[in-house]
């Protein structure tokens, strides 16, 4: 989303829209 403030919020949720996945990673983590 273009936003950027040293880490990275990676959230997942299923098609229901319960959370089944919550992770901060260090912006310097490369996920490619």
């Amino acid at each position: 989303m273009g936003w950027f403030y040293g880490f990275k919020l990676h959230i997942i949720v299923n098609d229901k829209g319960e959370l089944l996945e919550f992770v901060i990673t260090q912006a310097n983590v490369d996920d490619r």
